[in-house]
């Protein structure tokens, strides 16, 4: 198991290397400013989907998803109330 973290850092990724079945488990944890519903989270794979303002936003977890799937891969997301904070949880298995 392989952690990185560094000091006020706000994103932390924990990667799970699993030789025997040549998989690779990735979690990813944002911190968010909300707490998004699990209706709201689905709506966040969707193309032109963005919780940003501005254009030319919602193709970067629209296109993951699309690699993912096309390499028979998983991806989840939640949002968890933990620490006092608001977190999207991303958990990815390609």
């Amino acid at each position: 198991m392989l952690a990185s973290y560094e000091k006020n850092q706000s994103i932390y990724e924990d990667l799970i290397n699993d030789i025997r079945s040549n998989q690779h488990e990735y979690t990813i944890r944002n911190p968010s400013d909300k707490m998004y519903t699990p209706m709201e989270v689905d709506e966040f794979f969707k193309k032109k989907y963005t919780t940003k303002k501005g254009q030319s936003h919602g193709y970067g977890l629209y296109n993951l998803l699309s690699n993912v799937i096309k390499n028979d891969g998983m991806i989840s997301a939640d949002c968890v109330y933990f620490a006092e904070k608001n977190w999207m949880v991303f958990e990815l298995v390609i």
